[in-house]
């Protein structure tokens, strides 16, 4: 079985997950615009990306994302409770979560997605220009979050 490409091979692992295709497909085109390699995978569900996480569902491996961007209102379990689980789990918690919403309750959903461990908060928005820059931005600064997060969980271990 072939290993998933690594942050240790210079390949950041991107996880799209949102119930509206056309905006996965414009997260996968403002990641394909850094100067980042990237192997983005996708899930249309919370429960899918659930599974793809924990290799639940009959699935031979787990997902081991660097990033996820994550939808906040979706049918089912929604973003918000799959943030608290991602971040609940030992094997999860260190996960870069980037959550995105449509929504008109930013502020109320953006406080409880803080309160649960999301890295960063980005409103969709009608400007297309603005949008792949926000959406382009966690990508660009991952190695930056990466060594911070090294160091908060050195912190938290000791």
């Amino acid at each position: 079985m072939a290993r998933e490409p690594s942050i240790r091979d210079g390949i950041l692992n991107v996880l799209l997950v949102d119930d509206d295709s056309d905006h996965r497909w414009l997260t996968r085109d403002a990641i394909g615009l850094t100067d980042r390699p990237c192997c983005i995978h996708e899930a249309a569900s919370a429960e899918e990306a659930l599974a793809m996480l924990t290799g639940a569902e009959g699935r031979c491996e787990r997902l081991n994302p660097d990033v996820i961007y994550l939808d906040v209102e979706m049918p089912g379990m929604g973003g918000l409770i799959l943030l608290s689980r991602i971040k609940s789990d030992p094997r999860l918690r260190g996960i870069m979560v980037v959550m995105v919403t449509g929504s008109r309750e930013t502020s109320r959903q953006q406080q409880e997605a803080i309160r649960n461990g999301a890295d960063g908060f980005i409103r969709k928005t009608k400007n297309t220009s603005e949008m792949m820059q926000a959406l382009r931005a966690p990508v660009e600064q991952y190695s930056m979050w990466a060594v911070g997060a090294d160091s908060r969980e050195a912190k938290t271990t000791r």
